[in-house]
């Protein structure tokens, strides 16, 4: 699977996640509930033909069954934060100690 799965985080950075690191992590949850263990059968009969037929399962296995550090090691920065120091500095909460 070569799609690229994006997201925007709350710093408006981007970061892109391969698909394939998605489901794998879906076939390895059905693996041994469905497939005896075995994690290939579980990815090519079921993970990738559902990902293939119905691309919103993508995103929802991500937002439902996924955290950040499931992923990070596979992130890529596409966009840096777009952050407004100078906004910031004049118009954020300030605390003095």
């Amino acid at each position: 699977m070569k799609k690229i799965v994006t997201v925007t985080m709350p710093d408006r950075s981007q970061w892109s996640v391969p698909v394939a690191v998605i489901a794998k992590h879906r076939a390895a949850h059905f693996a041994g509930r469905l497939f005896d263990g075995d994690m290939d059968r579980s990815l090519n009969e079921d993970t990738i033909p559902l990902f293939k037929k119905d691309p919103l399962a993508i995103e929802r296995w991500c937002e439902e069954m996924m955290d950040w550090d499931d992923v990070k090691g596979d992130a890529t920065l596409t966009v840096p934060a777009n952050v407004d120091y100078y906004e910031g500095w004049s118009k954020g909460m300030k605390r003095l100690s």
